[in-house]
């Protein structure tokens, strides 16, 4: 390779915009003993294709990318883009835009980490496209905008994958990293460049290199993400529940299934989903387990850094995944992502939202984790989403058991202990548009008596675990929680004084001694 040489390769769909971009080339300052060729690519059919064929006729260590609408007029870049390439040798690429994240969508304008800048022009005037300041010499970054890329290693172009104009960017940084090298951004005082701007059109090409460039790259650039199935003799739902799973817009998951059913109808069901799918991982229980043993043998098979639970009852819209994950890649500091959830009857028809599903906010809201408990208390219900509902970080359940809060194994409720302990350690995101679909029907362990009276006691249990461990600061909140709780439930109380053997005596028991031990407070309290 010549090192003291520079190629400018350019893709022209609009001659006079090419004339002025190879007119600014010209008034570059060329570095002493380094020389420039430029290489006109005509109404490319496949620009990656085009490349492939540019960058192999010339023997130039340095090349430079672009497009005719891209206008360099810092008189130094050939000497900037020297020094960056000398100074930090592990450099693959450099762009004047980039991205630090990648979103699950694939689109990085989408990211809210974005570095560089460019002056932006169009019909006869000009602005300044400024993203996150560069402070060092160089970002490093996940992938640069394709208006102008500049490399010094020949690293061959996805022409194999990628026709047409979009995405075999995206790719080539893939490529780039994966052999070891840095896509960067420079710091630039003013813009390098000036970029003749076009209102992008997103058409079928588009779309179809994006799930392209996103079902090839996914596992190099995305987290694993496993979705969690529990089945308990319901082929029917389950069947449905795992077609959701399987229609996800994100590609790297696994499906984790454990099956605790008393009979083989789930495990006959699997068989042939078991031999397409290599990303299904199925298990049946040689004794049946408990719901939180269940779900705690589905959390110890998972490998995913993300994980999530799916009912075999639900079902998840086929956009959860991808909506939810981009959250977590843009904000650190989260822990859960949740949503609204669709209620649904035993047919799948869809219903109105019932008082604990009702739509907390209209766009996507940060909820800080400290001020979770007390919301959850104000309302008194799981506002945050039945099991199936959020999408958390594995490593940020530090308990390592589901339903676990401050020592207490929750079984009714345990959903929402696990939100709780996940709201200790971060914060927690709310989308308002409908990811998953609760279902509502008979056979649900919901809807029985003994779940109903243990769920009651657990929610009193779970107002003192809160309060005890200072998750509620003032005992005025703690006392309206503790009012609001034996009102919400006084109905159950006058039954049970009616006919004490309408539950177990020790359910029936636990939760008449909390409903005295309120009702005292509260007289005290008056």
């Amino acid at each position: 390779m010549n090192t003291q040489k520079f190629c400018f390769i350019i893709s022209i769909f609009n001659e006079d915009l090419y004339s002025h971009c190879k007119k600014c080339i010209h008034k570059l300052t060329i570095p002493k003993g380094m020389s420039i060729e430029i290489i006109p690519i005509h109404s490319p059919k496949s620009i990656a294709k085009a490349f492939n064929t540019a960058m192999i006729s010339s023997d130039a260590a340095y090349k430079v990318y672009l497009h005719d609408n891209v206008f360099i007029i810092n008189p130094c870049f050939l000497d900037d883009i020297i020094y960056i390439f000398s100074t930090y040798p592990k450099t693959g690429m450099i762009g004047v835009l980039g991205s630090k994240t990648i979103p699950p969508n694939g689109i990085i304008s989408n990211s809210t980490h974005k570095y560089g800048s460019v002056f932006e022009q169009q019909n006869n005037s000009q602005t300044t496209l400024q993203f996150l300041t560069v402070s060092s010499d160089i970002e490093k970054v996940a992938a640069i905008d394709n208006l102008i890329m500049i490399t010094q290693v020949d690293i061959p172009w996805r022409e194999d994958l990628f026709e047409g104009q979009s995405f075999y960017e995206l790719a080539q940084c893939v490529e780039c990293q994966k052999v070891g090298y840095d896509i960067v951004v420079p710091k630039q005082t003013t813009p390098w460049c000036i970029h003749q701007f076009s209102t992008p059109t997103y058409h079928d090409e588009f779309h179809h290199n994006r799930l392209l460039f996103l079902s090839t790259y996914a596992n190099d650039i995305f987290p694993l993400v496993s979705i969690m199935i529990t089945a308990y003799n319901r082929p029917n739902y389950l069947k449905i529940a795992l077609e959701s799973a399987l229609k996800q817009t994100f590609y790297h998951t696994e499906i984790i299934i454990n099956d605790n059913s008393t009979d083989d109808r789930c495990q006959k069901l699997m068989m042939p989903y078991i031999e397409k799918y290599s990303s299904i991982h199925y298990e049946k229980n040689k004794t049946e387990l408990s719901v939180i043993d269940n779900f705690n043998r589905c959390l110890e098979r998972s490998q995913g850094e993300f994980v999530c639970f799916l009912m075999d009852d639900d079902m998840y819209h086929p956009d959860k995944i991808q909506k939810m994950l981009y959250f977590f890649l843009e904000h650190p500091d989260v822990t859960l992502v949740t949503s609204f959830r669709q209620v649904i009857d035993d047919t799948g028809k869809l219903l109105p939202p019932l008082p604990v599903t009702e739509r907390l906010f209209d766009k996507p809201t940060k909820i800080q984790g400290i001020s979770v408990p007390g919301f959850i208390l104000k309302l008194l219900a799981n506002v945050i989403g039945e099991t199936t509902t959020p999408l958390f970080r594995k490593k940020d359940l530090k308990t390592r058991s589901f339903g676990e809060l401050f020592g207490k194994q929750y079984q009714v409720i345990a959903d929402l202990a696990t939100w709780l302990s996940l709201s200790i350690e971060g914060d927690i995101i709310y989308l308002p548009e409908p990811l998953s679909y609760f279902r509502i029907h008979k056979g649900q362990d919901q809807q029985q008596d003994s779940t109903i009276i243990k769920g009651c006691s657990e929610w009193y249990e779970l107002i003192q675990g809160l309060y005890h461990n200072q998750m509620i600061p003032k005992k005025s909140d703690y006392l309206r929680a503790v009012t609001k709780w034996m009102l919400k439930n006084l109905f159950l109380f006058k039954l049970i004084k009616l006919d004490s053997n309408l539950f177990s005596i020790d359910d029936t028991q636990r939760f008449m001694d909390y409903m005295k031990e309120a009702m005292s407070m509260v007289q005290k309290k008056k």
